[in-house]
């Protein structure tokens, strides 16, 4: 009966220890994937963001960070997917919509760009920084007829590239 109290207690304390380390080796690859996002290796980053999501897949940043490698790394496919998790995670994050929202436009899905907007103004009433951008964003794709691609070049031209596309924020849009 010892031997099998001894080997409970010693798998506990091991599957404790583990439990610990976990947080710990997540942010390590997070850190780990905004350094090489920083330093333009993007497939780097992408790998780290990946494994610190297999330790931790209910952090909205890291799914965020990852969405700006799959942007920077030309996978708007990807770019859209990750920060749809992001925003199904924080569903207030007005920046993530907004991105999601620009990165519908660039794919020629006006109406699914124009319901991230919606949804966007919606999280960021008081928001002094986005909400202009999105009720920018919203009055194009309210706008926007035969030609997604001709309508986005004008809308480039007007509010000129800094403040349409995504992902434009100080510190590259990092996410801690």
């Amino acid at each position: 009966m010892f031997k099998l109290s001894l080997i409970a207690v010693l798998l506990f304390l091991f599957h404790a220890s583990l439990v610990q380390a976990a947080p710990e080796k997540w942010l390590c690859h997070k850190t780990a994937g905004d350094h090489y996002l920083r330093s333009g290796k993007i497939s780097n980053a992408v790998l780290e963001y990946k494994q610190a999501l297999a330790l931790y897949p209910d952090s909205p940043e890291t799914w965020f960070n990852l969405a700006i490698a799959c942007y920077r790394g030309q996978d708007l496919g990807g770019a859209v997917r990750t920060l749809e998790k992001a925003a199904a995670l924080k569903p207030e994050d007005a920046e993530a919509l907004y991105n999601l929202g620009c990165l519908c436009l660039y794919d020629g899905r006006t109406e699914q760009a124009r319901n991230y907007f919606e949804k966007a103004k919606t999280v960021a009433q008081n928001d002094s920084y986005f909400l202009p951008l999105i009720t920018r964003g919203l009055e194009f794709t309210e706008h926007l007829q035969d030609s997604p691609s001709q309508g986005l070049v004008l809308y480039l031209l007007n509010h000129g590239l800094a403040s349409a596309l995504p992902f434009q924020e100080p510190d590259n849009g990092f996410r801690a």
